[in-house]
């Protein structure tokens, strides 16, 4: 069998065809991981935005508590008016640090997804590589003689 340039016309083709494939997908990947890892930093600074608020919102109730308790003629250093500010004030900080905590676990489960994108693309980069690879080399083995004869039939059996 000869060399066929129209096969392997087609091969390279098919070739080029895997290997844009494959990187069409690497950057697919690249752009979600990308895009994931800002969602990441978004939730962040979402949180921390909650949080401030929750923060604001604990220094006005403590406020108007504290105005209640003096405008009572109840000075709040013993007794119930400084336990319900006390515990109002635990309330509101458990509260701000649930919501960083809550923005932490979406950063990082973020990062996590992006992770995963970034081996998705890498894995599709390597297979279109050894795709492409295996194409071009099967089009060069069917381009070679498909046997070879032995010296001794093509000579003949001549006896010395």
């Amino acid at each position: 069998m000869s060399f066929d340039p129209i096969t392997a016309s087609l091969a390279l083709l098919s070739a080029i065809g895997t290997g844009l494939e494959a990187a069409s997908s690497f950057t697919r990947a690249r752009d979600a991981a990308r895009s994931a890892e800002k969602q990441g930093e978004m939730a962040m600074r979402q949180a921390e935005a909650r949080a401030q608020q929750i923060e604001r919102q604990a220094e006005r109730a403590l406020s108007s508590q504290l105005a209640a308790s003096g405008a009572s003629g109840v000075i709040p250093v013993l007794g119930s008016d400084l336990e319900v500010q006390l515990e109002t004030a635990r309330e509101f900080e458990l509260a701000r640090l649930d919501e960083l905590y809550s923005g932490r676990i979406e950063k990082y489960n973020a990062k996590g997804r992006a992770q995963d994108f970034r081996r998705q693309g890498t894995s599709s980069l390597i297979t279109g590589g050894i795709k492409t690879v295996g194409i071009l080399g099967q089009s060069y083995r069917r381009s070679l003689p498909s046997k070879v004869t032995p010296a001794s039939s093509v000579m003949g059996n001549q006896a010395t």
